[in-house]
């Protein structure tokens, strides 16, 4: 999204589906200005995730499928899970510094976060269609870095 280019955050931004590209845009958009410059440099791809959505060396990676079926298609729910996603980015939660996990406090503290940033109604619609939070299981690197290649 043009405003988080700006201060040089998002170094790639590769989103095919175009309706899910407009989810995320809004959510970027919608991230206030004053948390801008606290984003570590990142990126954004749709790829495969064994969740939907995963971060893993301040990559965001959104399974749309995945994510289609996990909101059966509403967008409050989708636009919840990007902006617990880029909270995780944030609040520098990634999956290669945890050994491939995140805990059950950071899957509250992303959640909390992106509440902060304004997102409270599409957390709880989220939380409401997925559930509450639980301990992820560690991300199958073999299968991401096959899925790269």
């Amino acid at each position: 999204m043009e405003r988080m280019r700006k201060v040089a955050t998002l170094l790639n931004y590769e989103i095919k589906d175009l309706n899910f590209k407009r989810l995320v845009d809004h959510v970027l958009q919608r991230i206030p200005d004053r948390y801008e410059e606290g984003f570590l440099s990142f990126s954004i791809y749709q790829r495969y995730s064994k969740w939907g959505a995963h971060v893993y060396d301040n990559n965001v990676y959104f399974d749309v499928k995945k994510l289609e079926e996990k909101s059966g298609g509403d967008e409050d729910v989708k636009i919840g899970f990007i902006a617990h996603e880029l909270a995780h980015v944030f609040l520098n939660h990634t999956s290669s510094q945890n050994q491939g996990r995140l805990t059950l406090k950071h899957e509250d503290e992303a959640d909390e976060f992106a509440s902060m940033w304004g997102f409270a109604k599409e957390i709880k619609a989220f939380r409401q269609k997925i559930g509450p939070p639980a301990v992820e299981e560690e991300i199958d690197i073999i299968i991401y870095t096959l899925s790269r290649c």
